[in-house]
């Protein structure tokens, strides 16, 4: 975020530097432009002044077309001083001094006209001579003068605050460059201590599940264990009336047996019933063994989905018989 912020601040310093600029470069032109204006005025009245002193040397009306023109083009020009210099009040008094002068300039060339036009040429000589127009023209001069040092001044001072914008720029990208370099470094540090932080977290959380796992596994085999204890200690419980129910099975199978040798033995064939008595208590001894060996079994769980009541009504012999 502070890199950014600090690029960032480049960026828009260095767009305040380039309207700074083109803000320059609009005052050089109006300034250029201003005295141009100026340098077209004072060319108007040095034509107007020129068709005079042609006039009066010589008598030719054509040298009064110079004169004529400068006379009505003077007017828009100045008007157009007057547009760029109202925003200006440095300039104003300047102007000021230069329509006066002008004012002057353009009634001593209207009166020496007119007094040659009357036939007293002497007069308008005498009137040329005693340089009230060259003092107004002088005065003229003396003030667009000081306007260009004026505008130079504020080109100049322009440029120089301009400069020191620059200068102060050079050093603050420097700064900002060194700082961007080492914010990055710190970044970079900062990244490759928490991925260290991250690799060895990961590592401890392989270590941790691998030692659950491992808690898991014996776990498991204890309760295994506990389970099959549990089988025995049921199997245990159950001794006596297990052992309850064989000899009752034992004892109908050997009775049957006894009867169907006295039967044998009195010659009689009539142990048919007898042989089917020890056939069901041993089908049965055989069914209960056969439970008991798979109760107490060592094996693993293999859960499925069974009928309940399936369950339970193939179980009812044995619990039966040991309730």
């Amino acid at each position: 975020v502070a890199g950014f912020a600090v690029l960032a601040l480049i960026v828009g310093a260095r767009a305040l530097l380039v309207e700074g600029q083109r803000a320059n470069r609009a005052a050089a032109r109006e300034t250029i432009e201003y005295q141009e204006q100026l340098s077209g005025l004072l060319s108007l009245a040095q034509d107007a002044e020129a068709g005079q002193r042609g006039y009066l040397l010589t008598g030719e009306k054509s040298y009064l077309e110079p004169y004529q023109k400068a006379v009505d083009a003077i007017p828009g020009q100045l008007a157009r001083i007057d547009a760029m210099t109202s925003s200006n009040d440095q300039l104003a008094p300047q102007i000021s001094h230069i329509k006066d002068a002008l004012a002057q300039k353009q009634a001593e060339l209207a009166v020496t006209i007119t007094l040659y036009d009357k036939g007293d040429a002497a007069k308008a000589l005498e009137l040329v001579r005693s340089g009230q127009g060259k003092a107004a023209m002088d005065e003229i001069r003396a003030s667009m003068d000081t306007i260009r040092r004026i505008g130079a001044a504020d080109i100049a001072a322009r440029d120089e605050h301009t400069d020191e914008v620059e200068a102060w720029l050079r050093i603050g990208s420097l700064a900002a460059l060194i700082a961007i370099f080492l914010l990055g470094a710190y970044t970079i540090r900062q990244s490759r201590r928490r991925f260290r932080d991250v690799v060895t977290a990961q590592e401890e959380l392989m270590r941790k599940n691998i030692e659950l796992g491992n808690e898991i596994d014996t776990r498991e085999k204890a309760e295994s264990q506990i389970r099959q204890m549990q089988k025995m200690e049921a199997v245990g419980q159950l001794t006596g009336g297990i052992a309850h129910d064989f000899n009752n099975m034992l004892a109908v199978i050997l009775s049957a047996m006894n009867l169907a040798q006295r039967k044998l033995k009195r010659g009689e064939n009539d142990i048919e019933k007898f042989i089917e008595a020890a056939t069901d208590a041993a089908s049965r001894a055989a069914n209960l063994t056969s439970r008991l060996l798979a109760f107490s079994r060592l094996q693993p769980l293999a859960p499925q989905v069974v009928d309940t009541n399936r369950l339970v009504t193939g179980m009812s012999d044995l619990l039966h018989r040991a309730l």
